[in-house]
């Protein structure tokens, strides 16, 4: 499969790119850092993945340095340009602020996944805004995109979301307002999407052991590690089951 990666620098997208490239797809991302990127790829380890691409809990592996063979690094002049044939992993240098170069990302994708956080700034809705949009125009119908479970339905008052309810720990509501925008965009689509939402998110590898819930957080959940979070969003890619929804993602 064709995939578009966004925020495939950040704490768990650099996982889920470890995820998608372990299962053998073709990936385009889009970053500001190609350097940082380049590091990433050699320093991340996650577990190796079996026949049917689950992962083999015990068993964390980097990437090869051979694959260095199967990376290329574009700087988009313009909407169009080629790919290698032998190279799996195209990183084009640019920011998915500029619809322009977001365009050029999207070029033959089957799918997009979105890792793009909050971070102090309009990132996440600037690309979001523009990037809705631009799947349709193209008929790139699946989108898996990271959230927070603040925009989950509030348990006690279900026509609330979490961040509006006690049951948010969050003192600020920012990050919950700019992936709600993205949330009523989504649903106002014509798109197959799914919002992955964790609750606190601290670094940690997959384990294996998380609960995951229909537009709710399961009850009782107060963290997911990163390598949980990104095996559930790369796992999305084969499971139908959730399209058109929230995931609330928990220990």
């Amino acid at each position: 499969m064709k995939i578009t990666l966004l925020g495939a620098t950040g704490r768990t997208g650099r996982l889920v790119l470890q995820y998608v490239l372990r299962a053998g797809h073709d990936v385009t991302v889009l970053v500001r850092s190609p350097e940082r990127l380049q590091e990433q790829l050699y320093t991340t380890a996650i577990p190796s993945l079996d026949q049917q691409g689950k992962p083999l809990r015990d068993e964390l592996e980097q990437l090869p340095a051979s694959f260095a063979d199967q990376v290329e690094t574009i700087i988009p002049a313009v909407a169009g340009w080629t790919c290698s044939p032998q190279a799996r992993l195209h990183i084009l240098h640019g920011d998915t602020r500029d619809s322009k170069q977001l365009f050029a990302a999207l070029q033959d994708a089957e799918a997009v996944i979105s890792a793009i956080g909050t971070d102090k700034s309009d990132t996440l809705t600037v690309t979001m805004k523009a990037l809705i949009p631009l799947m349709q125009q193209q008929d790139v119908n699946r989108l898996i995109t990271i959230g927070t479970a603040g925009i989950l339905q509030s348990r006690t008052a279900t026509d609330k979301y979490r961040y509006e309810t006690s049951e948010s720990r969050q003192r600020s509501t920012r990050a919950a307002e700019e992936h709600r925008k993205v949330y009523e965009w989504l649903t106002a689509s014509s798109l197959h999407w799914t919002i992955v939402c964790p609750t606190y998110l601290p670094d940690g590898d997959y384990t294996g052991g998380y609960r995951m819930e229909r537009d709710t957080l399961p009850e009782g959940g107060t963290s997911i590690s990163t390598g949980d979070t990104a095996y559930v969003v790369y796992s999305q890619l084969q499971d139908e089951r959730y399209v058109g929804c929230r995931i609330g993602l928990a220990y």
